[in-house]
Protein backbone atom coordinates (compact mmCIF):
# COMPACT_ATOMS: atom_id res chain seq x y z
CA UNK A 1 0.00 0.00 0.00
CA UNK A 2 1.53 3.53 -1.15
CA UNK A 3 1.10 4.79 2.19
CA UNK A 4 2.39 2.46 4.36
CA UNK A 5 5.34 2.05 1.89
CA UNK A 6 6.06 6.44 2.03
CA UNK A 7 5.35 6.29 5.99
CA UNK A 8 8.44 3.76 5.75
CA UNK A 9 10.76 5.63 3.33
CA UNK A 10 10.15 9.02 5.42
CA UNK A 11 11.46 6.90 8.64
CA UNK A 12 14.17 5.46 7.10
CA UNK A 13 14.98 8.82 5.07
CA UNK A 14 14.11 11.15 8.13
CA UNK A 15 13.48 8.96 10.99
CA UNK A 16 15.76 6.24 11.80
CA UNK A 17 18.79 6.48 13.87
CA UNK A 18 22.28 6.16 12.39
CA UNK A 19 23.11 2.39 12.77
CA UNK A 20 24.97 -0.11 11.04
CA UNK A 21 22.20 -2.70 12.79
CA UNK A 22 20.21 -4.35 9.71
CA UNK A 23 16.48 -4.06 11.33
CA UNK A 24 14.50 -1.80 9.83
CA UNK A 25 12.73 -0.68 12.94
CA UNK A 26 15.14 0.06 16.14
CA UNK A 27 15.00 1.33 19.66
CA UNK A 28 14.61 5.73 20.02
CA UNK A 29 17.33 5.38 23.06
CA UNK A 30 20.99 4.30 22.84
CA UNK A 31 22.02 1.92 21.95
CA UNK A 32 20.17 1.77 19.07
CA UNK A 33 19.20 -1.82 18.30
CA UNK A 34 16.18 -4.37 17.17
CA UNK A 35 13.82 -4.92 19.50
CA UNK A 36 14.37 -7.57 22.00
CA UNK A 37 11.13 -9.32 21.52
CA UNK A 38 7.52 -9.18 19.37
CA UNK A 39 6.34 -8.41 22.22
CA UNK A 40 6.98 -3.98 21.89
CA UNK A 41 4.74 -3.64 19.06
CA UNK A 42 1.73 -5.29 20.80
CA UNK A 43 2.28 -3.25 24.02
CA UNK A 44 2.76 -0.38 21.61
CA UNK A 45 -0.36 -0.74 19.78
CA UNK A 46 -2.59 -1.58 22.88
CA UNK A 47 -1.13 1.17 23.92
CA UNK A 48 -2.72 3.09 21.63
CA UNK A 49 -6.10 1.30 21.76
CA UNK A 50 -6.56 2.17 25.76
CA UNK A 51 -5.10 6.26 24.80
CA UNK A 52 -7.58 5.97 22.59
CA UNK A 53 -10.64 5.96 24.43
CA UNK A 54 -11.36 2.46 22.95
CA UNK A 55 -13.38 0.16 24.89
CA UNK A 56 -11.70 -3.07 24.86
CA UNK A 57 -13.50 -5.11 27.74
CA UNK A 58 -13.53 -8.67 26.83
CA UNK A 59 -11.93 -8.22 23.77
CA UNK A 60 -8.80 -8.85 22.35
CA UNK A 61 -6.82 -6.24 21.15
CA UNK A 62 -3.23 -5.93 19.49
CA UNK A 63 -1.78 -5.46 16.19
CA UNK A 64 -3.69 -8.41 14.85
CA UNK A 65 -7.11 -6.87 15.37
CA UNK A 66 -5.94 -4.23 12.94
CA UNK A 67 -4.78 -6.57 10.72
CA UNK A 68 -8.66 -8.13 10.83
CA UNK A 69 -10.03 -4.71 11.18
CA UNK A 70 -8.79 -4.25 7.93
CA UNK A 71 -9.26 -7.18 6.17
CA UNK A 72 -13.27 -6.97 7.10
CA UNK A 73 -13.55 -3.07 5.89
CA UNK A 74 -11.22 -4.32 2.68
CA UNK A 75 -14.37 -7.10 2.11
CA UNK A 76 -17.17 -4.29 3.16
CA UNK A 77 -15.53 -2.30 0.09
CA UNK A 78 -15.80 -5.18 -1.83
CA UNK A 79 -11.70 -5.61 -2.35
CA UNK A 80 -11.22 -9.07 -4.19
CA UNK A 81 -9.68 -11.72 -2.22
CA UNK A 82 -6.42 -11.69 -4.09
CA UNK A 83 -5.88 -7.72 -3.26
CA UNK A 84 -6.46 -8.25 0.71
CA UNK A 85 -4.40 -11.10 0.60
CA UNK A 86 -1.57 -9.11 -1.01
CA UNK A 87 -2.12 -5.72 1.29
CA UNK A 88 -2.02 -8.47 4.80
CA UNK A 89 0.98 -10.06 3.52
CA UNK A 90 0.06 -13.34 3.68
CA UNK A 91 -1.72 -15.72 1.52
CA UNK A 92 -5.36 -16.78 2.41
CA UNK A 93 -5.85 -20.39 2.85
CA UNK A 94 -9.92 -21.13 3.20
CA UNK A 95 -11.56 -17.57 1.64
CA UNK A 96 -15.12 -19.20 2.35
CA UNK A 97 -14.03 -19.53 5.92
CA UNK A 98 -12.59 -16.22 6.54
CA UNK A 99 -15.52 -14.82 4.72
CA UNK A 100 -18.25 -16.55 6.53
CA UNK A 101 -16.51 -15.32 9.73
CA UNK A 102 -16.28 -11.50 8.98
CA UNK A 103 -17.96 -10.50 5.90
CA UNK A 104 -22.24 -10.33 7.36
CA UNK A 105 -22.98 -7.72 4.74
CA UNK A 106 -22.23 -9.44 2.05
CA UNK A 107 -23.91 -13.25 3.31
CA UNK A 108 -27.18 -11.15 3.90
CA UNK A 109 -27.54 -10.65 0.30
CA UNK A 110 -27.36 -14.40 -0.57
CA UNK A 111 -29.90 -15.30 2.34
CA UNK A 112 -33.54 -16.80 0.90
CA UNK A 113 -36.93 -16.36 2.71
CA UNK A 114 -37.79 -19.40 4.84
CA UNK A 115 -41.16 -20.78 4.01
CA UNK A 116 -43.23 -21.43 7.04
CA UNK A 117 -43.82 -24.78 8.50
CA UNK A 118 -47.25 -25.92 7.98
CA UNK A 119 -48.76 -26.68 11.35
CA UNK A 120 -49.60 -30.47 10.36
CA UNK A 121 -46.02 -31.27 10.10
CA UNK A 122 -45.69 -29.95 14.16
CA UNK A 123 -49.29 -32.07 14.67
CA UNK A 124 -48.08 -35.52 13.13
CA UNK A 125 -48.08 -38.90 15.04
CA UNK A 126 -49.27 -36.96 17.83
CA UNK A 127 -47.46 -34.22 17.80
CA UNK A 128 -44.15 -34.71 18.48
CA UNK A 129 -40.89 -34.72 16.15
CA UNK A 130 -40.33 -38.48 15.52
CA UNK A 131 -37.74 -41.13 14.18
CA UNK A 132 -38.50 -43.46 11.92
Amino acid sequence: MPDVGNAIIDYLRYGRPKSEEPYVLLTERPPFGHFPSSNVVTHVVQRAFIEAGIDIKGRRFGPHSLRHSLGFRMLEQSTVLPVISEVLGHEIRNPPDTISEIDLKSMRQCMLDVPPVPTDFYEQKGGAFFYD
